[in-house]
């Protein structure tokens, strides 16, 4: 990816996770947490901001950031409705989601094998568990910390929705143990299982072109409303959809236009 600016530099691992980066991002902003936006009406000459919670706000920009399956399920009332150009190309992307699992052992039981690799793979024995642990990831290559995290792909992901996490921690191990069956792998010190299909506030992973739609969607969605309302977020990316680095940017993008108005 070295001939897109945005990509250059050296590739890196957050082993602190993802909140390192929002954390400072964050830094001296008034953000307001377990506050749901439930409408944005922008019918007047400002712009009126209200909670479920009863508190109101009132603007003259706004910029809606939410993940493309919220706005897909109206959980915020838009007054006036959003053009139907836009309702349109909304619905035109798919909410994508993949899971991930993280396990953390008191020692690196793979190091053996592995030969110095920072993942390895595994072909699911029947395409009924296709997607479920297909790739396994040294979270800390540099060999400080034990911990491999997979991940959970496409049908296999419906398999283990109304699974407890223990479930899900229970058949990845019976895959590594399966892969290692040469030697022990030890017990878990720590585990965590991602639910991003159940979570309230996000409902999905990523975007995607559904079949028969085009690129041009996510070009649509970022279309600002009346010079009013704002749109960001990784399904607002054309060029980089579906990544860390494309949400960042679109809100870069936004932030300069609505900055030059």
């Amino acid at each position: 990816m070295s001939f897109f600016a945005q990509f250059t530099g050296d590739h890196t691992l957050f082993n602190a996770g993802y909140s390192s980066v929002i954390n400072k991002l964050g830094d001296g902003l008034d953000i307001c947490l377990k506050t749901p936006i439930q409408s944005i009406d922008y019918s007047g000459d400002e712009i009126k901001v209200a909670t479920s919670n009863g508190s109101q706000w009132t603007a003259q920009k706004v910029l809606v950031t939410v993940p493309l399956a919220l706005l897909q399920k109206n959980v915020i009332q838009f007054n006036p409705p959003l053009p139907e150009r836009k309702l349109k190309a909304i619905h035109s992307l798919g909410p994508g989601i993949i899971e991930k699992i993280a396990l953390q052992f008191p020692y690196r039981f793979w190091d053996g094998k592995i030969q110095g690799a920072d993942f390895f793979g595994h072909i699911p024995p029947s395409s009924d568990k296709r997607g479920l642990f297909g790739v396994f990831y040294d979270m800390d290559p540099q060999g400080k910390q034990s911990v491999l995290m997979s991940v959970i792909t496409g049908d296999a992901v419906s398999f283990i929705r109304d699974l407890e996490d223990k479930q899900v921690v229970d058949m990845c191990m019976n895959v590594l143990r399966e892969l290692f069956k040469e030697q022990e792998v030890p017990e878990l010190i720590k585990y965590f299982v991602t639910q991003w299909s159940k979570d309230t506030w996000s409902q999905m992973a990523y975007s995607f072109v559904k079949t028969g739609g085009s690129g041009e969607a996510y070009d649509i969605i970022a279309e600002e409303v009346q010079g009013k309302v704002f749109f960001a977020g990784e399904a607002t990316n054309r060029h980089f959809p579906q990544t860390v680095t494309g949400a960042y940017l679109s809100g870069i993008r936004e932030a300069s236009k609505i900055a030059a108005l």
